[in-house]
C-alpha cells in the first residue's frame, strides 16, 4: 500500500521576473512542472530570449554556478542585419563582412561544474507577443518537455534528480503561473526481479494526480 503526501497550495499574485524559488517538495519521477506565461513582444536591451533553468542551487549568475539540471532557452533572435549594414556591404562589395545568423530554435542544455555541455536544438514554435506553456514532466532517466501541449523532446539527466533544489526564470516573458503537479509516495516497495516478459515502464507517460502546488 501507498499513500500520497499532500501539499498545500501557495498563491502568488505578483511574479517578478527573474524569479527563483525552491522546488516544494524537490523533483522526482512522476512529478511535472507547467510554466505558462506570455512572450513579450519587445524587450529592454533587445533581449530576445528567456530561460527556464532547474538548478542544483540559488546562484544563478556569475563566474561560479551552481550545476542546473536542465536550461530550456527559447530564442527569437533575428538576424541583426540593419538598413546600415545593407548599405556598408554594397560599399564593400561584400568583402570582409559578415552577418550573425538567426537563432529562433529553443535550446535544451545542462550546466556541470560551470561548463555547458552539449546542446539539443528544436525548432521553436512559439511566438512574440503570444501566450505560451511549457511542460517539464520528471521521469527516472529523462525529462519530457512539451510546449503548447505538444511533445518537444526528451532530455536525458545528466544530474541526479536529488540535486535539484529550484526554479530559476528570467527572460523576455511574463508568468501567469507555475503550477506543481504530483505526488511523492511516502516509501517505496522493495526492489523485485521483473518476471520475464515483462517491461521497464518507469519511463513512461504517467498520469499526474492532484493536489497541485501552484504559484502564479
Amino acid at each position: 500500500m501507498y499513500e500520497a503526501l499532500t501539499f498545500p497550495t501557495l498563491l502568488c499574485l505578483l511574479t517578478p521576473i527573474p524569479f527563483a524559488s525552491d522546488i516544494l517538495d524537490g523533483v522526482f519521477p512522476g512529478k511535472a512542472i507547467l510554466v505558462k506565461g506570455n512572450v513579450l513582444s519587445s524587450s529592454a536591451g533587445g533581449d530576445h530570449r528567456f530561460t527556464i533553468d532547474l538548478c542544483c542551487g540559488i546562484l544563478v549568475n556569475g563566474d561560479h554556478r551552481d550545476d542546473k539540471a536542465l536550461h530550456i532557452n527559447p530564442r527569437f533572435d533575428s538576424s541583426g542585419v540593419t538598413l546600415y549594414d545593407r548599405i556598408l556591404m554594397l560599399y564593400l562589395d561584400g568583402k570582409y563582412f559578415r552577418f550573425s545568423k538567426a537563432d529562433r530554435d529553443i535550446v535544451l542544455n545542462s550546466l556541470i561544474n560551470n561548463t555547458w555541455g552539449v546542446e539539443q536544438r528544436l525548432p521553436n514554435p512559439l511566438e512574440r507577443g503570444k501566450p505560451f506553456s511549457i511542460r517539464i514532466l520528471i521521469l527516472r532517466d529523462y525529462f519530457k518537455v512539451s510546449v503548447n501541449g505538444k511533445h518537444l523532446s526528451d532530455f536525458v539527466h545528466r544530474v541526479p534528480l536529488e540535486k535539484i533544489k529550484c526554479i530559476y526564470v528570467h527572460g523576455c516573458i511574463d508568468i501567469e503561473l507555475i503550477e506543481y503537479q504530483g505526488t511523492r509516495p511516502s516509501f517505496s516497495p522493495p526492489p523485485s526481479a521483473p518476471s520475464i516478459g515483462s517491461s521497464d515502464d518507469s519511463n513512461e507517460p504517467i498520469e499526474i494526480a492532484k493536489p497541485v502546488h501552484r504559484i502564479c
